[in-house]
This record gives structure tokens, sequence and C-alpha cells, in this order.
């Protein structure tokens, strides 16, 4: 799945959600993990490249 799209399904689950407080905590933290993700901690070298 696309990381683009996970933002608007974490809403979405977060409004299904909305009357289980500790159960909205999973979609917010994964909102969270999803805004501070940094870069990959290795790359993939493309065809042709050395590894």
């Amino acid at each position: 799945m696309p990381a683009r799209s996970l933002d608007p399904a974490l809403d979405l689950l977060a409004l299904q959600l909305k009357d289980f407080p500790r159960a909205c905590r999973t979609p917010a933290r994964a909102r969270e993990a999803l805004r501070t993700r940094g870069a990959p901690a290795f790359t993939i070298p493309g065809p042709g490249k050395p590894a």
C-alpha cells in the first residue's frame, strides 16, 4: 500500500473509533510514525549500478 494512501485511511479509521479513546491512540501513533519517518537505512542500487 502506498504511504500516501495510509494517512486518509488512518483518518477514516479514527472516525470509526471515535467512541473508543484507547483505540484511537493506535491510528494517532501510526500517523505520527508516518510524519517522522526518515530516509531508509539503505538504498537499493538501480540496474547496472554497483551494490
